[in-house]
């Protein structure tokens, strides 16, 4: 069942600590077409429904209680609409589309949150690199006078390659969700698993550089692939899910000149 998530509610909840809460609300959502009501709550009741522990329902439901998610209507259970929900956090940002099965177990749906998330991070990478782009068209047309402004707007941009696609890595993640940097490997590690994402590596071979580096320091950014030391660049994401024909046309084409460049050759490799 397809249904609409709240990115900047799913960061909300993982900072402060209450994001399997979070999880267990979307869950309920799913279980329900239109209006999300419990008749006659009970903790036994919510149990069956979920497949969870009386224990653990009650204690979910406490906590969504506290911050305004779902309501008591006499003796039903009345889950909060989303837009209400964002009204009374003070949340602007549009939602997005996600697929919950009602099968999908709590950890599963929490991962797919946070990466709901990541697809907004990605989106704001894109939407800047636009902006710059269209930047880039006025710098040459441009009136002398409005040259310098142009190029300091390129500058505070922080975007060096306009043109190359969006590229994370485990670090950038961590400090946006305040999670660790090995939470967030294991956390696209089981998107990998359940077929969601798919990563793409860019690494630089430098191995030309072995003698210069000294043994006794750690270099994060450098990793040995088959013999060779290569420099981690980061990763591309793409959404199995939403992959369609023509993005995987356009990522042969840019890979094969990427590969075959004049500026630096990257390979890129699985994880």
């Amino acid at each position: 069942m397809i249904i609409r998530t709240s990115p900047t509610l799913a960061l909300k909840a993982s900072r402060e600590g209450w994001l399997l809460e979070l999880a267990f609300y979307y869950k309920l959502k799913s279980l329900f077409k239109r209006h999300t009501i419990i008749y006659n709550y009970t903790a036994r009741r919510c149990a069956e429904l979920t497949g969870l522990s009386p224990a653990t329902c009650a204690a979910y439901v406490r906590k969504l209680e506290s911050k305004g998610l779902v309501t008591y209507h006499g003796s039903n259970l009345v889950v909060v609409a989303q837009n209400k929900v964002r009204a009374n956090l003070n949340i602007k940002e549009r939602t997005t589309l996600t697929e919950i099965d009602t099968t999908d177990k709590l950890n599963t749906i929490k991962d797919k949150l946070l990466l709901s998330y990541i697809y907004r991070l990605r989106d704001c990478q894109e939407y800047k690199a636009s902006r710059v782009r269209e930047l880039i068209k006025k710098h040459k047309t441009c009136k002398p006078k409005a040259y310098k402004a142009i190029c300091q707007k390129i500058k505070e941009s922080g975007i060096e390659n306009a043109y190359a696609k969006p590229i994370f890595s485990s670090r950038s993640i961590a400090n946006k969700l305040s999670m660790s940097q090995q939470s967030v490997q294991n956390l696209l590690l089981r998107l990998e698993k359940q077929k969601l994402i798919s990563r793409r590596f860019l690494l630089q071979d430098v191995s030309y550089l072995r003698r210069s580096l000294d043994k006794n320091i750690k270099y994060p950014a450098l990793r040995y692939r088959k013999g060779r030391l290569m420099l981690h660049h980061g990763f591309e994401i793409t959404d199995n899910s939403r992959r369609s024909t023509a993005i995987v046309k356009r990522q042969d084409v840019e890979v094969h000149r990427n590969v075959d460049g004049t500026t630096y050759d990257i390979s890129i490799f699985k994880w």
